[in-house]
């Protein structure tokens, strides 16, 4: 045994591993992180780990002006790891908070452990077409009143070719 530290007592012990989520986004200020590390594995863990905080910081950035969105994701995140709520649950709620933002929702598929990446692909592959037809015919609606302000205007004026200089 080595020596105790001051206070008799040693080091805590390291968090356990998470489960289910290939690594945890970051904690929220003033809370604390939703497990440790992600565990030593290949080449593919750090990559993993990369694109998870990612995608986290996207998702934080994006809803900036929005703050309840991100805490409503690290929560569903939260519950999910800690085994209350099932996948279904997790891509429903998932689908429905980011049902505007088809990236988000096709990103979320590489945030889920291995055994459950078709389901979520599928289910999420759907509903970023819904994110992806809502967006596109919100931006037909929005090019249609364009169109229809320009037309009540009427056509831009004449201009009178310049008058030929007197001989």
């Amino acid at each position: 045994q080595g020596p105790m530290p001051p206070g008799g007592q040693g080091p805590p012990p390291p968090p356990p591993a998470p489960q289910g989520l290939k690594a945890p986004p970051p904690p929220l200020q003033g809370h604390a992180p939703l497990g440790g590390p992600p565990p030593p594995g290949g080449p593919k863990q750090p990559v993993e780990f990369d694109h998870a905080i990612n995608y986290v910081t996207t998702i934080k950035k994006r809803f900036a002006s929005h703050p309840e969105i991100y805490r409503k994701f690290l929560e569903i995140l939260h519950t999910y790891q800690k085994e209350q709520r099932g996948i279904k649950e997790v891509l429903d709620e998932v689908s429905l908070l980011f049902a505007d933002h088809a990236d988000l929702l096709k990103e979320f598929t590489y945030f889920l452990p291995d055994a459950v990446q078709g389901q979520a692909k599928a289910q999420l592959d759907v509903a970023a077409k819904k994110a992806e037809d809502r967006m596109a015919a919100r931006e037909a609606a929005a090019r249609k009143k364009q169109e229809a302000a320009a037309g009540s205007r009427g056509p831009p004026p004449a201009v009178a070719p310049p008058a030929a200089a007197a001989p």
